[in-house]
């Protein structure tokens, strides 16, 4: 299972409307272009070159994206905000392997902050965090671990309490 730490990063809905069928449109151009110039030799071995290494390009990103995007985490905590009229929806996701993930959903965006996390003592610390510019203070970097595991308490002042998402059933310990 792919739950390594790849990197922060943010995706728009610009990107998927606009940059993506642009790229596909251009390379379908391209491809026409390779073909009608491949007609007047009768020599198709450069277009079929170039198929086959698109396609396989392509088979290769959308199986790797398929696993990276198809794990399960063992728990999922949405902040207290997110169920009121907060802008910004803010999950932390918990993998087996030690591994967390922020997701921040806006109207337009969604951005991922990766890390490592470890429990002591019924304290959740998330590694590897800049909550004060990554998160909008939605999301601190310690929470305590009650013994419902239904909240986590920010040990930090002016943090949301993260609940537990309906559907994370599994006990952290």
């Amino acid at each position: 299972m792919l739950t390594k730490r790849f990197g922060d990063y943010c995706s728009d809905i610009y990107v998927n409307i606009f940059v993506i069928p642009l790229i596909g449109i251009l390379t379908i151009i391209n491809l026409i272009i390779l073909y009608i110039t491949d007609t007047f030799k009768s020599d198709y071995s450069i277009t079929n070159k170039i198929v086959l290494t698109l396609l396989s390009i392509l088979i290769i990103s959308l199986t790797i994206g398929y696993l990276a995007t198809n794990q399960k985490p063992l728990y999922r905590f949405d902040t207290i905000s997110k169920l009121s009229t907060y802008k910004k929806n803010y999950s932390l996701e918990m993998f087996k392997n030690n591994n967390y993930q922020i997701v921040v959903i806006d109207n337009h965006y969604q951005c991922y902050y990766k890390g490592k996390y470890v429990i002591e003592n019924n304290i959740l610390k998330l590694q590897d965090l800049n909550d004060a510019i990554n998160t909008d203070r939605q999301i601190s970097n310690k929470y305590i671990i009650n013994n419902q595991l239904d909240t986590l308490k920010p040990l930090n002042q002016g943090y949301p309490y993260l609940v537990l998402f309906h559907d994370s059933i599994k006990i952290l310990r």
